[in-house]
């Protein structure tokens, strides 16, 4: 019996063991931060998404717009990181550097000449960009990148992914990402070709870097002229030129323009600045093209006072002449009244689609009017600009800045 009792004790003490060993965990590798590889052949092409070592590991995206001597990059986050000595995490689409020509070295140009380099500087709290005293890039014959960024003198990217290639169609919605602030913007044009004019709006609100509002609906951020696909600064004036708009960071009422620069990409990105810096669009969807009617209804958001005008048209042709007025009052940005029903906003003749300053005189001439900014009194017109968009807006210059009208 003693013997019996120690045989059953040895064989449960086995099973146990084997138990107790089927139970182990295998070990499981760390996680990797390595991107993912592709089967497809990297292309000697710049553009492309790269993975680089900065204060913390990331993946950042080049883009392209132009060819040639011509042609300009832009280096944005894909994945967020941290510069050396940042506090903070660089979001998604922050533009870190550009870069224009051939190369294949560019080096510190301030944006201008061929073969220059710009990189940009961030607060290390608030990863807000600033400007821009530094640059260098080189393209390496190993399919790598160099760059500049700060915090470090050199970088490497090394290239995971080919950039894609689209006809870039400029219209549509995109998203922005300012630094954690995400909304979406439209982009509207009218006319065509050398004529075009594209006006940059605010479709879902958000902040500019650094500010305390928020930007409405219909808030006009930049407009740009041309067929592109780079727009430099022209006041407005010019071939290719582009406009930004200052926003106070307060009240967020638009001031005017002392800066401008948009490039098409050819990802179907743009690369836009705006009055916190240099940004980066992401197209979310093409927009509709309807012909557009002149005459109707349509809505108004001036930061957050929200109305509606009507445009009514007299005569045809070349000589038609649009009024517009108000339908439901609104106040203008920093006015201590509502404007009435019936107060006349502007005018506008001429078959467009723009429409500039003439003074009630000449082809496709346009004209705002004053209004006195404590009893809403209309006086004297001395500016005027219309643009009858495909999406059904009216991008159009009222007293106290450029607006956007929306059909209802």
């Amino acid at each position: 019996m003693h013997r019996a009792r120690s045989s059953c004790f040895v064989a449960l003490v086995g099973a146990l063991l084997l138990v107790a060993a089927a139970c182990v965990e295998e070990p499981t590798s760390p996680p990797t931060t390595t991107p993912p590889s592709s089967s497809v052949p990297l292309s000697s092409a710049i553009t492309g998404d790269y993975s680089g070592q900065f204060g913390t590991a990331g993946t950042v995206t080049i883009s392209q717009s132009g060819t040639g001597a011509a042609a300009t990059y832009t280096v944005s986050v894909k994945t967020g990181f941290r510069f050396v000595g940042g506090n903070c995490t660089l979001t998604p689409g922050t533009v870190i550097a550009s870069f224009t020509g051939l190369g294949p070295t560019y080096t510190y140009g301030n944006g201008t000449g061929t073969n220059s380099a710009n990189g940009y500087n961030f607060d290390a709290n608030s990863c807000a960009q600033s400007f821009s005293n530094f640059g260098y890039t080189s393209v390496n014959t190993n399919g790598t990148v160099t760059i500049a960024v700060e915090g470090q003198s050199r970088v490497v990217l090394t290239k995971f992914a080919n950039g894609t290639t689209t006809a870039p169609t400029i219209t549509g919605d995109y998203s922005i990402n300012l630094n954690g602030s995400v909304g979406t913007v439209t982009i509207a044009r009218a006319g065509t070709g050398v004529a075009a004019t594209y006006t940059v709006y605010v479709k879902t609100g958000f902040r500019l870097v650094g500010a305390n509002c928020t930007l409405t609906p219909g808030s006009v951020l930049a407009w740009f002229t041309g067929e592109g696909p780079i727009y430099t600064y022209g006041n407005g004036t010019g071939t290719n030129s582009a406009n930004g708009y200052i926003h106070d960071r307060n009240t967020c009422a638009q001031g005017t323009t002392n800066f401008g620069y948009t490039a098409i990409n050819t990802n179907n990105t743009i690369t836009i600045r705006l009055y916190d810096g240099l940004d980066l669009l992401t197209k979310v969807t093409d927009l509709p093209t309807s012909p557009p009617t002149i005459t109707g209804d349509y809505s108004i958001n001036l930061n957050g006072s929200v109305g509606s005008v009507t445009i009514v048209q007299a005569g045809a042709g070349a000589s038609a002449t649009y009024t517009v007025y108000v339908r439901t009052g609104f106040r203008f940005v920093g006015a201590n009244c509502t404007l009435p029903a019936g107060s006349v906003l502007a005018t506008f003749t001429g078959v467009g689609p723009s429409y500039t300053y003439g003074n009630g005189t000449g082809t496709n001439s346009a004209n705002g009017f004053i209004y006195d900014r404590n009893v809403c009194t209309q006086s004297f017109s001395n500016f005027g600009y219309t643009a009858i968009n495909t999406n059904n807006t009216i991008t159009i210059r009222l007293w106290d800045g450029l607006d956007l009208l929306t059909k209802i």
